[in-house]
């Protein structure tokens, strides 16, 4: 039997990017709020992943619960001819299933929750971007 839940930020981290790159097609992976290079269909799609905070809790002795929150910020190109919101939608999906694929990040964590997925609205074509809340608990000895 696994136990899981005992891990790091660190390999939490890892195991999330490591996720996020098997999704077909995709081009970035990056630890990075904004692209400083700015807006190039090569680099699209791609994901930003954001190390918002962590809440700890001490549970026992030099045992904490850590509440680890991070935010995805998703980006997609669409083509004249493609529809945006159809892309963008795909992608939210696909991204969804890849972080959920595996909620205890590798044994590293006790769960993963996607808080929220908030698009956006003023996307104009060809880009469109969205944000994805996750709640990852995990146990830590320090």
């Amino acid at each position: 039997m696994a136990y899981y839940g005992l891990g790091t930020k660190e390999a939490i981290l890892s195991d999330l990017e490591t996720q996020l790159k098997t999704i077909s097609g995709i081009k970035t992976v990056d630890f990075q709020k904004t692209d400083p290079r700015g807006a190039s269909p090569e680099r699209y799609p791609g994901i930003f992943i954001n190390d918002l905070r962590t809440d700890r809790e001490q549970k026992l002795g030099d045992i904490w619960k850590n509440i680890f929150t991070v935010v995805l910020v998703g980006f997609v190109w669409a083509q004249a001819a493609e529809n945006l919101a159809t892309k963008l939608n795909s992608f939210i999906v696909t991204t969804k299933g890849k972080v959920l694929a595996d909620p205890y990040r590798n044994s590293n964590a006790r769960d993963t929750n996607i808080d929220t997925i908030v698009t956006d609205g003023g996307s104009y074509h060809p880009q469109g971007q969205f944000m994805m809340s996750l709640t990852i608990t995990f146990y830590s000895a320090t």
